[in-house]
């Protein structure tokens, strides 16, 4: 039996969660959509597809209580698309509360537990949208629209009884079947044959079999299915299906978990006898209902023969919803809702272990495909040159042998030469016969020179295909990492919303660039910077309606959440038409916290970058949005994490710009590799302004710190080998600086020499190495040897931090 439906298949929960995440995406994209256009039929249908897929999930790996809740949403939006209420404030109001506990539920299930949180309230908002539909001035449609339902369930029911009277199995079980379903059960557990009538008008009528056999095996066993599970799986609708299960309780309990309003027509449960086996079904159907809606009847009640609504089908299932901790479906291998360690269990640790889904276009995976083959080409050709290169030295080998003998012969016949020279022979002659004689002797090596010179040239091309290969090959996997900016975007919408609404103001969110793509690795770190500045830009920048229009502004004020690419760099701005920054506010805030002296003069661009100060706020009182100066920090050291930078610009009364500017990945970065004594380090190019060669006469002293002038702006130096306490040579002819930075705050760091520029592969340090200052990671270069990346926003910090202690140990001696 496949285990494709095992709700503790690792797989299978991941390939969920992914999907699920997607659909409350969808959900809560198109509800905000519905708020501002509450006719646009598309979002509609969007909705109702994203939550009837959702439930139907949740039902295949047995999250029933998500599948429950997530059925009654469904409800609701299906009234909304047939038009029988109005969406109104209330209603949106309702959906988003309702998706929140949808998250909510999922996060739980994620962490290995159940949603245990109170729900009544939110359920009681759903139904009452659901019950408004059934008011005076929807009656009509709502019945002319159960009706329809009751006609068209009449006029299937009798096409499935076509197909099977009641309680008859169509393939009587052989002598050796039922022996094999016996043997097959455990102990005391008792057959049951349960047939399945599914309705044709479900839009997603192929998957009602492998659903409800997953609510089957919550229960029972599955010994055997007719058709066949392999059947079942394929892309087919089959209107009857009869499940053989072994159970040792009565499936009557669980008749609420299989009949489901859209997907199932009838649902009988028959136990199979010893006499089945030749006169098919002995007719011990414990109960035969026409079901259409999720209500669930008790065991004693009365058999329904007529379908009942959407509507009474959610109320009766809320008010049979299981009262004891074992009617309800937990998977197997997480831990109860009331465990306090999620993390406990060997599957929660192993979830937590195993990392994230990443949805990739298949092209790109065919575009590393073919690079692969053609890497195969490649390693083909190398495997040619090598033996080309054995040939040439086997050649070389007797080339030098013949080479040897062809010289020891000239020199055993140079005295026989000299002798014929002293007798009178003419020297002429003699170097005559020489030459002719050893006329070959030069030319030994010509083959041997010529097989050399074409595997040199085989080699050369072969190292440059190579080098392409491995370029485009490195650029497809980058591809693979990098995911659409929308994945973070898309959430700001109900972000800003919410925050509106609770500050009272009106507020435009205009979203462009959202196609831009970047690593996923950088994308997950981004959220929180960008909610601090999308905040700070609501409740700082934006003005109150009756501000706005006092200053001759529009009552809605516009926040633009804005992305491109600039060369290796992401660009990201969000933008305002607020009030912007008082520079004089800010100046005043910052001699009150004793930032800066009261005579010092700032430029526009200083006091907007005091905002970025730890616990800097010019908020003149505390909300639940701003006031306590945490904030603004938060995101200048998440960005530089990242190697990027963030800056801020503002005019007073037009408004603000944030500017974070950030690489593509940080998987593979370029760096300037610079050598200090006999170590390398490599320095992220991103950082580096430029770089000087200076005499030492060039450095100079300010209250014992070494300084450099550059075009007229002094910066400050370190020493890596003072730093890293390397042996190296203080006193040389010439110093190298690297000035590293950006242009408010920049440092010149002093190294031995300049190696160059180079693709840095960076590899996280572990262990007691983590802890090292001004080290990011490590990185292997191409002769194997290990040099370390430079973290310029901790050189930076250390130096800003050296500086402070400094001139607080000046300012004690001044006072004393």
């Amino acid at each position: 039996m496949s285990d494709y439906l095992d709700p503790t298949n690792e797989e299978l929960l991941k390939d969920f969660f992914v999907e699920a995440e997607a659909q409350i995406e969808v959900l809560e994209g198109n509800i905000l959509v519905l708020e501002n256009d509450p006719s646009n039929s598309d979002s509609i249908d969007e909705l109702f597809r994203a939550a009837h897929t959702l439930k139907g999930g949740a039902g295949t790996v047995q999250m029933n209580e998500l599948a429950e809740f997530t059925h009654l949403v469904e409800d609701c939006l299906d009234i909304i698309r047939e038009g029988k209420i109005r969406i109104q404030e209330s209603t949106v109001d309702t959906l988003l509360i309702a998706t929140d506990v949808i998250k909510a539920m999922l996060e739980e299930r994620r962490h290995g537990k159940i949603y245990a949180e109170d729900v009544s309230k939110i359920e009681k908002a759903l139904r009452d949208i659901l019950s408004e539909a059934q008011s005076p001035g929807s009656a009509s449609a709502s019945s002319g629209s159960s009706t329809a339902s009751a006609d068209s369930a009449g006029t299937s029911q009798p096409e499935a009884s076509s197909l099977q009277a009641p309680g008859v199995d169509p393939d009587a079980l052989s002598e050796y079947e039922l022996l094999e379903l016996k043997e097959a059960a455990q102990g005391s557990d008792i057959l049951y044959a349960v047939r399945i009538v599914f309705r044709e008008d479900n839009p997603m009528n192929t998957v009602g079999g492998i659903h409800l056999f997953s609510v089957l095996k919550s229960f029972s066993t599955v010994l055997k299915t007719t058709p066949d599970f392999d059947a079942l799986y394929q892309d087919m609708f089959h209107p009857v299906v009869t499940y053989y299960i072994a159970t040792s309780v009565d499936p009557e309990l669980h008749r609420k978990k299989l009949e489901i309003s859209d997907v199932t027509e009838k649902v009988e449960f028959t136990e199979v006898s010893d006499s089945s086996a030749s006169s098919g079904y002995q007719e011990t159907a414990i109960s035969a209902v026409s079901s259409a809606g999720w209500g669930a009847l008790e065991s004693d009640a009365p058999a329904q023969t007529a379908p009942i609504s959407r509507q009474q089908g959610s109320e009766q299932k809320a008010d049979t919803l299981p009262d004891s901790e074992d009617e309800a479906l937990t998977l197997p291998g997480l831990a109860d809702n009331g465990s306090d360690d999620p993390a406990s269990s060997p599957d929660a640790r192993k979830r937590q272990q195993s990392g994230s889904v990443l949805r990739v276009d298949s092209r790109r995976i065919d575009n590393l495909l073919n690079l692969v083959s053609e890497t195969v080409i490649n390693k083909a050709a190398f495997n040619q040159i090598s033996n080309d290169f054995a040939d040439n030295f086997s050649a070389f080998q007797e080339a030098e042998g013949q080479y040897r003998e062809r010289l020891k012969e000239l020199f055993d016949s140079l005295p026989d030469y000299l002798e014929q020279i002293q007798h009178g022979r003419v020297v002429k002659e003699v170097k005559s016969e020489i030459n002719e004689r050893f006329a070959d002797l030069p030319s030994v090596f010509n083959e041997f020179q010529g097989d050399l010179k074409g595997s040199v040239a085989k080699f050369r091309n072969a190292s440059q295909n190579l080098g392409r290969i491995a370029g485009e090959l490195q650029e497809g996997v980058m591809r693979i990492r990098m995911v659409p900016i929308s994945q973070i975007f898309s959430r700001f919408p109900r972000l800003v919303r919410d925050l509106s609404r609770s500050l009272k103001k009106k507020i435009d969110l205009q979203i462009e660039g959202e196609d831009t793509e970047l690593d996923k690795s950088v994308i997950e770190d981004l959220l929180d910077p960008l909610i601090h500045c999308v905040r700070n830009s609501i409740d700082h920048g934006v003005e109150d309606p009756s501000s706005r229009r006092e200053r001759g502004k529009d009552e809605t004020g516009t926040v633009t959440l804005r992305a491109s690419n600039e060369g290796n760099m992401i660009l990201i701005e969000i933008v305002d038409d607020g009030r912007g920054i008082d520079v004089d506010a800010v100046r005043r805030k910052a001699i009150d916290r004793g930032i800066i002296h009261p005579s010092k003069q700032l430029s526009d661009v200083e006091a907007f970058n005091l905002i970025f100060d730890p616990g800097f706020s010019t908020a003149k009182s505390v909300t639940n949005v701003s006031g306590r100066g945490v904030g603004l920090d938060v995101v200048k050291r998440q960005i530089e994490k990242l190697n990027g930078t963030v800056t801020v610009w503002s005019e007073h009364g037009r408004g603000t710009r944030f500017t974070i500017k950030i690489p593509l990945t940080l998987a593979i970065i370029q760096g300037l590799l610079v050598r200090v004594g006999k170590e390398m380090y490599a320095i992220p190019i991103t950082s580096v302004i430029d770089s000087h060669r200076i005499k030492p006469s060039e450095i100079k002293m300010i209250d014992n710190y070494e300084v450099f002038n550059v075009r007229e702006d002094v910066v400050s130096l370190i020493r890596l080998s003072r730093l890293f306490r390397i042996p190296t040579n203080e006193s040389p002819d010439y110093h190298y600086v690297v000035i590293v930075g950006t242009n408010e705050r920049k440092m010149g760091l002093i190294v031995d020499s300049l190696i160059g520029e180079e693709d840095v592969v960076i590899k996280p340090l572990r262990d007691h190495f983590t802890n090292s200052p001004g080290i990011a990671g490590a990185n292997i270069t191409g002769d194997g040897k290990v040099s370390l990346i430079i973290d310029v926003s901790q050189l930076l910090e250390l130096g800003l931090r050296r500086e402070k202690e400094e001139r607080a140990q000046r300012e004690l001696k001044i006072g004393s």
